[in-house]
């Protein structure tokens, strides 16, 4: 049988925090748990740790196969967690640059949208550009806003992903610019695909920045 190395770390979409998954019984991989056990059953062969990520997932967690202690994922605190493979792809990447991945703007909010979308249409600084945050194409209020965004950013099959210079916190440089992460992001199945954006990740393979 293959060795279990992998441990299966949870990541909860709600508050963020971090759980190891273990397996219930030993002689099947189909029944995990998040409460504290053996340390002999929280370690997965490679398709052990499928199926406890799958797990996972339907409990409403983004779950990561590592042989690392956490994942090198650090999610902002204005966004929620959104694609469980688009965030396990961007946790592959961390841990082969071997530093912390800040992720932005990953499952972003309705009025976030709004928000972004409305900066945009006034030109503030800071503002690039948005998908619409409704039907109305046009600058209105909040209270007046459809609040029916769709888009990449808003399903969660986009992230704003950068790479921390130290820690899990600090300064951060753009995927796009970072050395060596171009050719990675290919290997993973990462694309860049909004034009002058170093920062907009989706999965797929189409690049445009």
């Amino acid at each position: 049988m293959a060795k279990r190395k992998y441990k299966v770390l949870a990541r909860t979409r709600e508050n963020n925090k971090v759980r190891r998954v273990y397996r219930l019984d030993d002689n099947t991989n189909r029944q995990f748990t998040r409460n504290k056990s053996d340390k002999t059953r929280g370690l997965f062969t490679k398709a052990e740790a499928k199926e406890a990520i799958k797990w996972a997932d339907k409990k409403g967690a983004a779950g990561f196969a590592t042989t690392q202690r956490w994942p090198f994922l650090v999610l902002d605190t204005d966004t929620a967690w959104g694609n469980p493979k688009l965030a396990r792809k961007l946790n592959q990447l961390a841990e082969q640059l071997q530093r912390y991945g800040w992720c932005g703007e990953f499952k972003r909010p309705a009025k976030r949208q709004w928000m972004f979308y409305q900066g945009w249409l006034l030109r503030k600084p800071g503002f690039n550009l948005a998908a619409p945050c409704c039907h109305k194409n046009y600058v209105h209020s909040w209270g007046a806003c459809g609040q029916t965004p769709r888009s990449n950013h808003a399903d969660g099959n986009a992230c704003d992903f950068s790479i921390l210079h130290s820690g899990r916190g600090g300064s951060y440089t753009n995927i796009g610019s970072w050395n060596g992460a171009r050719t990675k992001m290919r290997k993973l199945g990462l694309c860049l695909p909004v034009p002058n954006e170093k920062w907009h990740v989706e999965l797929g393979n189409t690049w445009r920045s």
